[in-house]
């Protein structure tokens, strides 16, 4: 699944009320943590995503496969 607001719709607090619902609905599943990749170069998403506090575990190279640099973050949320 991929998660993102377009562009005229950022800094509204769209993308926040999306990952609080789906918080709230990994905690109902008794889910223990949330995890997802985001582009190396994608600087505003990971701090997005470690202000809501996730952590960033590693890299993985050649993940993206149209994508330059191809690299991505692995990030995990402990629930």
């Amino acid at each position: 699944m991929t998660l993102g607001v377009l562009a005229g719709y950022r800094h509204l607090g769209f993308g926040a009320e999306i990952l609080k619902y789906v918080i709230m609905k990994a905690r109902e599943n008794k889910l223990t943590c949330i995890g997802l990749h985001v582009h190396t170069e994608n600087h505003t998403a990971l701090k997005f995503y470690t202000c809501k506090g996730f952590s960033v575990l590693g890299k993985v190279d050649e993940y993206y496969r149209k994508i330059t640099p191809n690299s991505a973050f692995i990030l995990e949320l402990q629930l």
